[in-house]
């Protein structure tokens, strides 16, 4: 372990990696269901009648894929600026309160999501 991995965490660097851990959580979430709808769709457990909706979950993980892809990146990039530039605790502060408001909205959406996902199995009877 080097110094860094022995320091302790302050209050904006723990909630940094708290979201981190939980956006890598989401994101092998939703590969998950991804992959399960991919493998019922090989297996022709999905009848054509459900295909449009098959379609709309489909954009929806892709959507999923895209916004959490774009919080990391802007964690990444806020963790950059905190190394850089401590002092600057205005903007930091700014930014890290839009993140947290854009983290909740896509926890919100995303369980919402995969309620509606499961629904679809379930009430179709694709497992």
């Amino acid at each position: 372990m080097d110094n860094k991995d022995n320091q302790l965490l302050t209050p904006v660097q723990l909630e940094q990696k708290l979201w981190q851990h939980e956006l890598e959580m989401l994101a092998e979430e939703n590969d998950f269901l991804l992959n399960l709808l991919v493998s019922l769709q090989d297996e022709h457990l999905i009848c054509t009648k459900l295909q449009e909706k098959t379609t709309i979950f489909f954009n929806y993980f892709q959507y999923f894929s895209h916004l959490i892809k774009h919080l990391k990146e802007g964690l990444t990039t806020i963790d950059k600026e905190i190394q850089i530039q401590p002092e600057n605790k205005n903007t930091l502060n700014y930014k890290l309160s839009n993140l947290k408001e854009e983290m909740e909205c896509l926890e919100k959406k995303y369980q919402i999501f995969k309620e509606n996902f499961k629904s679809f199995i379930l009430n179709n009877k694709l497992v």
